[in-house]
Order: structure tokens, then sequence, then C-alpha cells
């Protein structure tokens, strides 16, 4: 063991020369570490401590140097296997840079010898598990309870409540299957009982809605036992009822609704027989009215036809003379346009043109009669494609115009960016120059409080020390107050017994004088005397007045006995409380409260100094680590700005050597182009524009010039050829000229009306022609006039009468629909019930024996407690043998599956029978060492039998820690001699005391001393 528990170095421990001699002692000074031993071992194999000191996080020695970190090595023999197991807790060192810990990892590593070297088996927690539960077959708590036999915890499994014990078998013999086959038949009842209920209220629910749909209630003897009801068939019989009810009254509102129906047909019938005789009627009076009218009108008619027919005749005639017109307009106009486009082209002639005799704007020249137009058309067309050619080259110049004309802004542009970047340079300067000093002074207050802070833990543990002194001292004048009020105690138990003992001997006396008188009391006449066996008594003697009875005598037994054993029990209060009280006075401060006193308000202060400290830590360091991130984020602004300005100096010099570019090679292009140059590079840009514009506007003169020109020529000869096809598709129409055929035509919508008025007219008379020969109609003229209304009435009251029975057959149809399929549902869901009702029943009955419930299990013993009772019976077997040894044959321990008062089931209980009275006692009531005795035989008893349980894993050593201060020689004795007999059986034991007798009694010792730098073990070999 290194820095673990009070051994702050390293401490090793031989426990096969221990076990040489069978027996060996572990003993020291109350706290110097004898169960951190036994500690050691179970957190080596399980990397914890056994369950009652479990709780314990902090395993590092407070002695430890420091950097020096808590690890147990553990060799053990498995069988023919050696393992060495390695681990390390949690625990928390300094930081190696920097102040404050961190924390290191728990680790654990098993290593197995094989062939002379260490072989490892496993790194990890997990593995490492497994592996120790592959080889003991136990768990943690089994080999808590099998090999190191808890102190002070004897008497706990012996004194317990059927629960509690039951919790402890159950995690000692892992019968976990059971209590979960007894919870699934639980769970299954609950589930079975739940889908019973939700049945029930599902075919309540379809009850409700059958006796809805009968318009009827459900039955109180249905509704108030849905069960039964279905269980005996009464659901279903009052269903069948509402079903046959249903059925017959469908059935008469169905023959009710066969005979309305056919006497609203034959009303129909009759109904549209009158109204088609009435309709006959009225279709031949309308027609011989429209025949006659008709007739009266066809001279117009006729009139009517002729003008529609010249209208469509003079119609393409009139389309082709409005074309022609509008064509010679057309050529007029264009004639009107080419000499003013002449005219505004002369300025951009050259002089030439106007003096070879004919000028463009001259009308005579211009004529289309004469042809003078076309050596000035041809001339003005070349003159347009030489000035298009040289708006061409001016368009080429005006980007690079626009271009030096951005150059130039870049330029302004740039020289204000980089005297931004001047500015904010010498602001981010100055802005670094105040973060550097920021972060200087948090740096050095963080630096303050971490120092402040680094002392709170060390604080607090001297706090809780000094707090836990006081408490000691003040728990020491309490059990001192205790101590006294049990040696009253004592004392008035023992004049009570004194006073019980006098008063019994002194009524035995009184009995044996007057015993001569008692044995006269029993003879009667005629029988033999009881002592003599004479039949005759010649001087019987008689009673003294108050001679006591033999139930006197019993009497002041009682009350002997009873003042025994509160003797008894106020000399072991007396007992229990001196041995607290030692042990409290061994683990009492020496110093005095006043000291004490003062130190806790001392560590209090530096408490909350260092509490103070470490609460404003977290608030300095996050303004550290800001005034840290704002230094860096100005550095990195302050490079970023540099580095931005050498960028711009370098782009403003690219910019200008552009700009020069540019404007040499305008004055290139406007002397290619005969352009006048500017005196100056400023002008240049005014110099382009010009020119690009005055040759923009010489090409666009130019070319409307000609193309007002040829426009011209060709509108002339298109208004020739219109005149000339319109003059034609007069003649060919029937007309004398075209003037004719223009004054025949009609609007398009006169046309269509008239052409509509005779096509109506002829559609009328065909129609009154065909009505006025139709049979039908002449038939409907004879017989009695028609009279539709009186048919409707007789219609309406049939139709009334038929909508009626319709309605009432169609809710008696719906009605026994809905209820036979209500029925229906009804079945599906009884037929659903039944076997659910019945798996109920059968879980019910299943549930409540496993539980230890009803009238089947008389002993309310639940199926884990009857399987644990099986290893309990073995237990106490096993610890008979070794009890009978210890108590000198009086105590024998007894299961009985009774419940115990308190307890709520049975199969666990557990009574201790004195062979010396033949009676069963409760456990509770044996003394201080009985309670050790029984306790240690149990104990020992129950790890024989979990050793079996777990596949027979042999554990060859034993520790048993504490207990036997409470026994007496004798007792004490026959513990050794029952701890011999399993020495003699091969086993190891080791025994964890303070008892001064036993290190006189066991040679072989392991003596723990516990030092102001931190425990240490020596091994003794003494005669014994």
């Amino acid at each position: 063991m290194t820095a673990f528990g009070p051994f702050g170095g390293t401490a090793e421990v031989d426990l096969e020369d221990l076990g040489a001699s069978g027996v060996f002692l572990l003993c020291g000074d109350t706290g110097a570490g004898k169960t951190t031993v036994l500690d050691a071992v179970c957190f080596a194999l399980y990397g914890d401590l056994p369950s009652r000191r479990a709780k314990a996080k902090q395993l590092r020695s407070h002695f430890a140097p420091d950097g020096v970190g808590p690890q147990v090595v553990l060799e053990a023999s498995f069988s023919d296997r050696r393992l060495r197991f390695t681990r390390s807790p949690a625990w928390r060192r300094a930081k190696r840079r920097g102040t404050g810990t961190t924390e290191e990892k728990a680790k654990v590593l098993v290593e197995e010898r094989r062939s002379e070297t260490w072989e490892v088996l496993a790194a990890r927690p997990d593995e490492a598990g497994l592996l120790v539960g592959d080889l003991l077959g136990m768990t943690k708590d089994q080999f808590d309870q099998v090999v190191l036999l808890p102190q002070g915890q004897f008497d706990t499994f012996l004194s317990a409540s059927a629960e509690d014990r039951q919790q402890v078998l159950t995690r000692l013999f892992a019968t976990h299957r059971f209590e979960a086959v007894q919870r699934w038949l639980v769970e299954r009842r609950t589930a079975l009982r739940r889908d019973s209920g939700t049945r029930a209220a599902q075919v309540a629910a379809v009850l409700h809605h059958l006796a809805e749909a009968a318009g009827t209630t459900v039955p109180e003897e249905l509704a108030g036992s849905p069960e039964q009801s279905a269980a005996t068939g009464a659901t279903v019989a009052w269903a069948t009822g509402l079903r046959t009810t249903a059925t017959e009254q469908r059935d008469e509102a169905e023959q009710e609704h066969t005979a309305t129906a056919e006497a609203a047909t034959h009303a129909h019938t009759a109904l549209e027989r009158e109204r088609v005789r009435a309709d006959q009627r009225r279709r031949y009076d309308t027609a011989r009215a429209d025949a006659a009218r008709l007739e009266s009108g066809a001279d117009r008619a006729a009139a009517d036809a002729g003008r529609v027919a010249a209208a469509e005749r003079a119609a393409p005639v009139a389309g082709l003379a409005d074309r022609a017109e509008r064509t010679r307009e057309r050529a007029v106009r264009a004639e009107r346009e080419a000499v003013a486009a002449l005219g505004s082209a002369r300025d951009w002639l050259p002089q030439e043109v106007e003096a070879a005799g004919a000028a463009p704007g001259d009308e005579a020249a211009s004529s289309p009669s004469d042809g003078g137009a076309a050596p000035a058309a041809a001339t003005v067309a070349a003159y347009a494609d030489a000035a298009v050619r040289h708006a061409t080259v001016a368009h080429e110049l005006l980007p690079h115009v626009d271009e030096l004309a951005e150059v130039r802004r870049s330029l302004d542009e740039l020289a204000d960016r980089v005297a931004a970047t001047d500015r904010a340079t010498e602001s981010l300067t100055r802005a670094q120059e105040a973060a550097e000093t920021e972060v200087a002074d948090t740096e050095e207050r963080v630096a303050g409080l971490e120092a402040a802070a680094v002392g709170l833990e060390g604080a607090r543990a001297a706090l809780a020390a000094t707090e836990a002194a006081l408490s000691r001292h003040a728990e020491t004048e309490e059990v001192e107050r205790l101590v006294e009020v049990a040696r009253e105690r004592v004392g008035d138990a023992e004049q009570r017994r004194d006073q019980a003992r006098t008063h019994r001997s002194d009524l035995r006396e009184r009995r044996l004088l007057g015993m001569a008188a008692e044995l006269a009391c029993r003879v009667a006449d005629g029988e033999g005397c009881p002592v003599c066996g004479s039949r005759e008594h010649p001087s019987l003697a008689i009673p003294a007045s108050g001679s006591p009875s033999p139930d006197d005598e019993r009497v002041a037994q009682t009350a002997l006995d009873t003042a025994d054993s509160e003797l008894q029990v106020a000399r072991e209060e007396l007992t229990t409380a001196r041995t607290r009280l030692g042990h409290l006075r061994e683990a009492a401060d020496r110093r005095g409260l006043r000291e004490l006193a003062a130190r806790q308000e001392q560590h209090a202060a530096d408490v909350a100094a260092a509490a103070e400290a470490a609460e404003c830590l977290p608030r300095a360091r996050e303004q550290r680590d800001a005034a840290s991130a704002r230094h860096g984020r100005t550095g990195r602004d302050l490079a970023r700005t540099q580095a931005e300005r050498a960028g711009l100096l370098e782009q403003r010099e690219q910019v200008r050597r552009r700009a020069d570019a540019i404007a040499q090679r305008l004055l290139r292009l406007l002397d290619d182009g005969g352009a006048e140059l500017p005196p100056d590079e400023e002008g240049l840009p005014a110099a382009v524009r010009a020119f690009s514009e005055r040759q923009r506007r010489a090409a666009e003169a130019l070319r409307a010039a000609r193309e007002a020109l040829e426009a011209r020529d060709r509108e002339q000869a298109a208004a020739e050829s219109a005149d000339r096809e319109a003059d034609a598709a007069a003649t060919a129409a029937g007309f004398a000229d075209r003037a004719h055929a223009v004054a025949a035509v009609l609007p398009a919508d006169r046309v269509s009306a008239l052409r509509a008025e005779l096509g109506a007219r002829e559609a009328t008379l065909a129609r009154a022609q065909e009505v006025l020969a139709d049979p039908a109609v002449l038939a409907s003229l004879e017989g009695p006039d028609p009279d539709p209304d009186h048919a409707r009435t007789l219609h309406d009251e049939a139709a009334r009468r038929h909508a009626h029975a319709l309605a009432a057959v169609t809710r008696a149809r719906e009605r026994a629909g809905a209820v036979e399929r209500h029925l229906a549902s009804l079945t599906d869901e009884l037929e659903g019930w039944a076997p659910v009702r019945d798996a109920l029943e059968v879980a019910r009955g299943v549930a409540e024996l496993a539980e230890g419930k009803g009238v089947h299990n008389a002993a309310a013993v639940s199926l884990s407690a009857y399987v644990l009772s099986a290893r309990l019976s073995q237990v106490v077997a096993a610890a008979n043998e070794r009890l009978t040894l210890m108590s000198d044959g009086r105590y024998v321990l007894e299961h009985t599956v009774e419940r115990a008062v308190g307890d709520r089931r049975g199969g666990l209980s557990l009574a201790v029978r004195d062979e010396w009275t033949d009676e069963s006692r409760d456990p509770v009531t044996l003394s201080g060492g009985e309670t050790f005795v029984v306790s240690l035989a149990l104990a020992l008893g129950l790890a024989d039998v979990v050793t079996a349980e777990s596949g027979g894993t042999r554990i060859d050593t034993l520790f048993v820690d504490e207990g036997f201060g409470s026994l007496d020689p004798d007792t004490l004795e026959l513990v050794m001699d029952s701890l011999d007999d399993l020495r003699e059986g091969g086993r190891v034991v080791g025994v964890v005391s303070h008892v001064t007798e036993l290190r006189s009694r066991i040679g072989t010792q392991l003596v723990v001393s516990k030092q102001r730098l931190g425990s240490s073990l020596d091994v003794v070999h003494a005669a014994t």
C-alpha cells in the first residue's frame, strides 16, 4: 500500500508468512489502520471499498508527500495461478505548469505470472471486473460477507427484519430471477386486469351504442355487473332480443313503403299525361300564329336578300379601292420626306457634289417624273458609307475616354483611403499600448486570488477536523452522563434482584417448614400416605396461618427471573456505554475546549477568506482573458491596417501608370482619325467626345437621306399597281366601274343583321309547319280540355304519403342495421374478453400465491422468500455446527416460516433456542457476548453456503474484524477453538482486534502503529 489511507509511505504485508501458523492477529491502536489493510484487499480486487465504507471518496493519505499518488498492489493465488492486481484511485495532484491542481484518473493493471515473467491480462476497469468475477465467482458484496466479516456488523443480519434479511440474501445468493418472476406475475396480473377493464369499458360502450340505436336503455343488472352478465350470457340474450324487435319493425315499414310507392307511381303517370296534352295545345296555337305573320312579309324579305347579294360582291372591290387610295397617299408623303432629307444632308456633302449641277435639295432634280434624283441618291449613299466608317472609329474611342475618367477617380479614392489607414494606424497603436497595460494588471490580480484560493480545501479540512473534535468532546460528555445513568440503573436492578432473591428464599424456607402440613392436605381417608404409604393417619399436621403455597413460590421465582433479566440488560447497557466512552476518549483531541474553539474561529475565518478569493477568481480570470483577447485583436487589427496601407500605395502606383497608357492611346487614335488634337491632356476627353458626336450626326443625316429616296421610289411603284388591281376587280364583279362597286357596299353589322333576319324567318316558318303537321299535336285537339292542376293535387298527396313511408322504412332499416352491427361488435368484444377474464383469474391466484397473499398461502411466504428460505436453512445448519461448539452446546439457531412481530411476510425469521431452558428466544434478547457468538457462527455459516453457491470457489484466507471484546474468558476460549477448527480445515484466519488476551493467545501478529507521519506495519512471531 502506497499513500493509501493512514499509510503515508509504502507498507507491505506478506499474508503467506502470516498465514503459516493458520491464525494471525491484526492488532494496533484505535485508528491506526487495521481495517485499512482489509479495505486495500477489497479495493485491489474490486476497485472499491467494502459496502460499509464505500462512501469514502478520498483514498489518498493525508500523510503522503506531494506528488506521490495512492496505489495498492495485491498478489494472490487462485488454484495454481498467480496474479498481481495494481490499482490507483482517482486523486488530485499539483499542476506541472502554473498553479492549481489537476485530476489523475483511476487506473488498474492485472498481470499473471507465467514463465518467470508477468504478462498483462487486463488494463481497463471493466475487463478487470469480469476477470475477478470469473476467478472468485462472487460479487464485491459476497466477498465482503464471505472473506471480510464486517466490523461491528455481525449482529446486523441476525437481528434484521424479514425484509432487510431478504435484501441481504438476495444480494448474496443472486436470486433476483425469482424476484423477477414474482414481479412478472404481478405485472401480468396488473396488465390482465387493465386489459379486462379496458375490454369491460369497450363492452359497456357497445351496449350503450346498441341501446341508443334500439331506442332504449341498458338494464341496470347488465350495467351494474358486466363481468357476471357476460359470463352468464345475459348480455347476449338482451342484445338478441333487441335485434328481433328491430327486424320486425323494419319488415312492417317496408310493406307500407311498397304500397305508397305504387300509388305515387300511378299519380305521377297521370300528372305527366295531363302536362303533355296541355303542352301540345299550346304548341298548336303558337305555330298557327307564326305562319300567318310570316306570309304577310314575303316581299320585303326578297328585297333584303338582293341587297345582301350585291354587298357580298362589292366587298372585295371596296377593299382593293381602299388599299389603292392609301398607297397613293403614302407615295405623296414619301416624296415630301425625300425632299426634306436631302435638304438636311446638304451640310455634310462636299462642295464638288453641288458643283456637278444637281443640288441634292433642288425640287427639279428630285422630282420623280424626270429621274434627276437617281444620281443624287447614289452620291449620297457613297458619302453616307464614308461617314459611318468615321463614326465607327469615333465610337471605339469613347470607352477609352470613360476608362480614363474612371482611372482618375480611382486615383483620388486611393489617396483618401491611404490617408484613412494612416489615421487608423495611429489609433490602433494607442489601443495596443492600453491593452498591454490592462493585461499586466489583470494577470497580477489573478495571481493574487489564485494564491489566496489554493488553501481553501486545506482550510475546510482543518475546520472540519476541529468541528469533529468539538463534536467528540460534546459526545464524550453525553456518553459520560449515560454511563452514570446506566450505573444507577445497575445499582437499582441489583437492589431489586437482591430483594427478590431474599423474598424467594424466605418463601422457600417457610414452605419447607410447613411441608408436613402441605403433604397432610393431600391425604384422604382410605388412601395411602404419599410419604410412608400407610392407610392410617392418626395425627395429621395442621397448616399454620400464612404458610406460603407453591403458587406463591412460583410467583416469587418469576419475580426473581424478571429482576435477573433486568439486571443483565442494565449491565449490558453499562458495558456498551463504557465501551463507547472508551472509544471516544481514545479518539478525543487532547487539546482543551477553549483552544479548539479558538482554532475553529481561526479556521472559519481562513475558509471565508479563501472562499471569497475562490468566488472572485473566475471573474478575475474572465477579465484577464478578455483583456488578453482585446490585446490580441488590437495587434491583429494593427498589422492588418499596416498591410492594407502598403497594398493601397502599390495599387495607386499601378493605377497612375494605367492612366498614362490610356491617354497616349487616345491621342494616337485621334491623330489617326484626322481630328484636331487638344492643346493639353485635360482637353483630351472633350476633343474625343466632340469628334465622335460630329461623325455620328453626319452618318445619321446621310443615311436618312438615302433611305428617304429609296422609300419614295418604292411607294410610287406600289400606288400604280394598286390602282390597276382595283379597277380590274370592279369589272369582274359586274359593276360599271370602281365607284359603283364602292356605293353597293354595306356595313358588316348591317349585312349580318339582314342575314340573321332572313335565317330566323325561314327557321320559324319551318318549325310552324312541322308543328301543324305533327300527329301528336293534332291528337291533343280531340277530347276534353286537359286539367293538370287537379292531377298535380292528387300527385302531391300520393308523394307525401310515400315520403312519410320512405322516412319510416329508412329509420327502421338504419335501426335494424345499427343493431345488427353493434350486436356483431358486442359478440366480438365478448369473445375477446372471455379468454382475458379466464387468464386474469389464473394470474390473480398465481400472483397472490407468489406474493405470499391469499387463502392458499397461509404462511404469507413470497416466492423469493421461499427460495431464500431454503438458502437460509442451509446457512442455519452450517452455523449450528460452529455455534454448538462456541456456546458449549447451549444455543441453537432455528429457522421458521412464521412471521415475526412487525414483519409483513414470513419465511425468513430466525430464533435462538436455549437448550438449557428448552425455550426459543428472540435474538434481540441475547447479551452482547452472546450476540457476537451467535452472529459469528451465522456469518461463518453464511460464508460456507455462499462459497458453495458461487461454484465451489475456495477462499483460503478469512478475516474476522473486531467484536471479541464483549466475550468472557470462557466464551472467548470456545470461539477460538472454533476458529482453530477452521485452521485445521486448511483455512487461514486473520483476527482483527485490540483485545489484550488475544495477543497472548495468538503468536503471529501484524501490528499497526500510528505515528505523526503516518501508520506503519510490523510482523511479530511470539511463542503461544
